[in-house]
Parts: C-alpha cells; structure tokens; sequence
C-alpha cells in the first residue's frame, strides 16, 4: 500500500508508516512496501541506471526520475518501476497520481522478486494505463477509516481542558462545609506497641550447603 495526501493522518491500519515530503505533504506507506523500498535502495541507489535495465521497461518514464528525485528517501527507488507501464504516453509529474499508480503495481507484484526471475519473465510484465483509474478507490477506504491529525489532536486539547477546568468557589464552599478537615489538619498521634518475639532458627549443615 502506498498513499500520499496534503493531509495528515492517524491511520488506523496496522503496520502502516507515514513520511513527509520536502513539499509538507504525506505518503502512507504499508511496512512490507517500506522493508523493500530499503533493501532496493540499498542495493541500486547508487546505479539506478543499472536497476532501470533490469526492470526492463520498454519505454523509460521521464516521471520516473521524477518521482525518485522528489519522494522522501527510502520510498523514491519505487519510482523507478513506473516503466512497467506499457504506454509510449508520458505520465503526469504530479506525485499524487506517480503514488497510486505504483499503489497498485505493488498489490500484484513484488518489487524484489521481480528482480530475480529471469529476463524473458520480466519482459513479460506490463501494466496498461488504465491502471491510473484504480486507486481511487482503495485509497478512498484508506482516508474515510483513518483520522485528521490536526482534527484529532484539536479534540484531544479540548478534551484536556475540559478535564483540568478548575473548581468553581460554590462547589468548593459545598465541599467545606460537607467535610470536617480537622483530621487531617491536625492528626492525632498515636503510640503503637510492638511486642518482638525473639525466634531462635535451628540450621542444620546441610541446610547452610543448599545456600552455596
């Protein structure tokens, strides 16, 4: 799973992280996604050129470079596999829809796998451009089950400071009058005997070895 908003989110799926972009802007991106993103980048970053030949695009996305050059870093390598898109058409360089598309390439695919089969089989993997209207829909579910960060946190304040409200002067005069304070102003001390009996313990030598 990945999704990017300009809105901040609490998810509320599990093993989901959220990065914020040099723009101030969201992806929300599940941890298997994440774990290779990082072993991907860890491996090709330095020759991307070399990871573009083995996923073996037929036509190289100028949206690709883009994507990799404006995502935070690990989750930027993903944006090379958008030349798995079997289109002479160039994408649109707005990391909105780059996201969703390579949302849905990672539901039916593992990027890291893919890798490692042979050539002829991944020449044979190509997703048409009607993939970009199928996002929407999961990231719709993604959205309506998750929390406004800002919204959330604006409740919780309100919530804080309902509870510490301080006590109104008639509440507290009720309270005085309801309770004798003079206990506990001035306590009664009070003597307390104890009786200690002196035990003598018997040791036998075999008790005092299971000490050691």
């Amino acid at each position: 799973m990945l999704v990017y908003s300009d809105t901040r989110y609490v998810p509320t799926y599990t093993n989901t992280m959220v990065l914020e972009d040099k723009f101030n802007k969201y992806f929300y991106i599940h941890r298997s996604l994440y774990d290779q993103a990082v072993v991907l980048y860890d491996l090709y970053n330095k020759d991307i050129g070399m990871l573009r030949n083995m996923i073996a695009g037929t036509f190289k996305k100028k949206a690709a470079l883009y994507f990799y050059e404006n995502a935070p870093v690990p989750i930027n390598i993903l944006g090379l596999f958008l030349d798995l898109l079997d289109s002479m058409e160039e994408l649109e360089e707005d990391l909105e829809v780059l996201s969703g598309i390579i949302h849905v390439i990672s539901t039916t695919l593992d990027f890291r796998k893919l890798l490692k089969v042979d050539m002829q089989i991944r020449l044979s993997v190509r997703f048409s451009m009607s993939i970009l209207n199928e996002y929407s829909l999961s990231w719709h579910k993604f959205f309506t089950e998750s929390f406004e960060y800002d919204k959330l946190f604006k409740e919780s304040k309100e919530m804080i400071q309902e509870t510490n409200e301080p006590v109104s002067e008639e509440l507290w005069e009720k309270w005085n009058d309801d309770i004798d304070f003079s206990d506990i102003l001035n306590p009664v001390e009070e003597k307390v005997e104890v009786e200690v009996e002196e035990v003598e313990v018997k040791t036998s030598g075999l008790d005092v070895l299971k000490g050691w």
